[in-house]
């Protein structure tokens, strides 16, 4: 069967040649992409240690959460592929001494697509089988992150069909962090490329020539239609499903199909955003 999807081959390339660029030049790091409350607040588990429902503020030290909130407080770790520029370290002096900060700016790979107060973890030597056996260091992921596009035409930029990069500024945290307890020695980590359904094992196979995808029959799980009904009027829509991909969706309100704001929290939920409460009807594919 054949799926028109708006993602066109041209960006599934560029990806492709921006992960070749970074392996030929940088080097294979862990990301840690942490729970955030203004993205994960309604899909994920509050953390039941240090989590008050008064204050709702995280502890920083908590080793369950990291001190997201969240229940577990790392939502994908991965190994991807990043370069990083040198840096001048200067003397900062404080109450307790020198410190000699660690700042830098990173490129890496489109996913996981990274927030502030995310993680990268730089790896001085690897396993053959892709386990890290020394950890050069913990970076903290800061403001101004910005994600290189390509603009297809069938959709405006800067979104996740399109992202084919990322440029942050990283610094490099004390070793007394709370994330520096994270276990990343002798552990195995998947591909960046398995945990995203757009450059994932279940990727469609792009034509050169033309925008149609083409997926296996075997590639749709469950139902190959899914169709959520939403009565009730909400700017937001949550629709669950249990296929092996990110499903296209198409979204009617009022009888007529509508752009809507489509993401995907995680592997099983589609989050459809709307600028005014709406009702309608989504169907997934």
């Amino acid at each position: 069967m054949a799926i028109k999807l708006v993602e066109s081959y041209s960006v599934q390339l560029a990806r492709n040649s921006v992960r070749d660029s970074l392996q030929s030049h940088g080097e294979e790091c862990i990301a840690l992409s942490m729970y955030h409350v203004n993205a994960d607040e309604k899909i994920q588990q509050r953390c039941p240690i240090c989590f008050d429902d008064t204050y709702k503020q995280p502890d920083p030290q908590c080793n369950y959460c990291y001190g997201t909130t969240f229940k577990g407080g790392i939502k994908y770790a991965t190994r991807m592929w990043a370069m990083f520029a040198d840096t001048s370290k200067v003397e900062a002096i404080r109450e307790r001494g020198v410190w000699v900060p660690d700042a830098r700016e990173m490129q890496c790979e489109a996913f996981p697509l990274f927030m502030e107060r995310d993680y990268v973890v730089r790896v001085r030597k690897w396993t053959s089988d892709h386990r890290p056996l020394e950890i050069e260091g913990y970076y903290a992921i800061g403001q101004g992150i910005v994600r290189n596009s390509i603009r297809t035409g069938n959709r405006f930029g800067q979104w996740t069909w399109d992202v084919i990069g990322q440029r942050a500024n990283v610094s490099e945290l004390q070793k007394n962090s709370i994330i520096c307890q994270f276990p990343v020695v002798n552990v195995e980590f998947p591909d960046t490329r398995e945990l995203s359904a757009t450059v994932g094992p279940n990727v469609p196979v792009f034509q050169p020539d033309t925008k149609v995808v083409f997926y296996p029959s075997s590639g749709l799980a469950g139902s190959q239609v899914l169709t959520h009904i939403q009565n009730g009027p909400s700017d937001e829509w949550f629709v669950t499903h249990n296929f092996d991909h990110f499903p296209a969706v198409t979204v009617v309100v009022g009888g007529e199909q509508v752009d809507a704001d489509v993401s995907y929290p995680d592997s099983t939920t589609v989050r459809i955003g709307f600028a005014t409460p709406q009702v309608g009807t989504a169907e997934l594919m």
